[in-house]
């Protein structure tokens, strides 16, 4: 029995050990505190209009799918910020008459993720491109009549993802 008390103690003691040297925590992974998140109107570098208020919404949507983190108007914890870059058509398919069948939207977009409270960056300024994680996002079928507007929201969502996840993801 005793041998069993210390083999016991010797367990806990160890696993104690472990669990420490680990940095567990019972915080929200990736908040580090952070529990508000202010996301203002994305830059617009672009011809093609409302694609900062798409990515704006889309952005706010992926942060309030993060537990323990709501997205508030001004005065947030850490502010997610940027501009799109630029958008461009990639040609996946031609029919057989040689005319574009299935296109992608290609967009690129600057963002950086700054802790309000403290003013140091979170995540760094980084560029991001939809066809970087997927290579299906922004994809649309002209031949089918599909909008290129679908293409476009579709590879706003993926950035968003992209960019939250990196941002959440970022050293926390």
């Amino acid at each position: 029995m005793k041998c069993f008390i210390r083999f016991a103690m010797i367990a806990v003691c160890i696993l104690s050990t472990l669990v420490l040297s680990c940095n567990y925590t019972t915080k929200a992974p990736g908040t580090n505190g952070i529990k508000t998140v202010e996301v203002p109107m994305f830059k617009n570098n672009t011809m093609y209009h409302d694609l900062e208020v798409i990515l704006t919404r889309e952005i706010k949507e992926a942060v309030m799918r993060t537990p323990g983190v709501r997205v508030v108007n001004a005065g947030g914890d850490a502010v997610i910020s940027g501009e799109i870059l630029s958008e461009s058509m990639v040609v996946k398919r031609n029919d057989r008459r040689g005319v574009p069948a299935t296109l992608v939207v290609q967009i690129r977009v600057k963002a950086s993720m700054e802790d309000a409270r403290t003013g140091m960056d979170i995540m760094k300024e980084r560029a991001f491109v939809n066809t970087q994680s997927s290579a299906l996002a922004g994809t649309y079928q002209a031949d089918m009549n599909e909008p290129r507007e679908l293409g476009e929201a579709a590879a706003l969502k993926q950035i968003a993802q992209d960019i939250v996840r990196q941002a959440f993801g970022a050293g926390w």
